[in-house]
């Protein structure tokens, strides 16, 4: 099978977030056990675009149920491999690669590796905050930072967790972000709590 830009683009998409790509240029997706539906959806997304994926399969993971699927990839997977894991880990702070994703895209991103929060004063909320969870530098984040604002309109900063910085952005932003992607992640139910976002 020969990927097209879509199935290119919907590997990328996985792989963003929880996906592995092996040396071969193979992939794995691994989800705990609340996450099935995901792992499902998942699935298939990725054969809606081409992408051969094996059946969702159970696995005991360390003690915890969960699932996973393989992905079955040709050339463009081994091509992903090498930009992705130059330096041995996944980096994914490249401004090509950012500009290859659509709202889908963003949606597993957002699903994989992000989150919403409320902030309380006295039992009442009074702010949101929405995270992507990148966990890298301050320089790496810049450019995803940079991607989102001038391509989606929506403003990131970054806030240092754990010896790392991830994204961050409160209510106005947060509300202009899960516009983009709702449509989707609302098709996930195990995801719904991503978009309460409260007044």
């Amino acid at each position: 099978m020969k990927f097209n830009r879509n199935s290119r683009n919907a590997l990328l998409s996985v792989v963003l977030g929880d996906g592995h790509l092996g040396k071969g240029g193979s992939g794995r997706v691994l989800h705990c056990a609340a996450q099935k539906d995901y792992l499902l959806w998942k699935v298939a997304y990725l054969r809606s675009e081409g992408v051969r994926c094996s059946d969702v399969t159970y696995k005991n993971n360390s003690g915890f149920d969960a699932y996973y699927t393989y992905i079955n990839t040709t050339k463009w997977g081994k091509i992903l491999r090498r930009v992705l894991y130059k330096d041995g880990y996944k980096n994914i702070y490249n401004r090509k690669l950012l500009n290859r994703l659509s709202a889908i895209h963003i949606a597993i991103w957002y699903m994989d590796d992000g989150g919403l929060s409320q902030k309380k004063r006295n039992g009442i909320v009074y702010a949101n905050e929405l995270m992507l969870n990148t966990h890298t530098t301050k320089n790496n984040n810049q450019v995803v930072i940079d991607y989102f604002d001038e391509v989606w309109g929506v403003r990131f900063t970054q806030v240092l967790n754990r010896g790392h910085y991830r994204l961050r952005c409160g209510t106005k932003e947060a509300r202009k972000f899960l516009g983009i992607i709702r449509e989707y992640v609302s098709q996930v139910p195990s995801m719904a709590h991503k978009l309460n976002i409260k007044s």
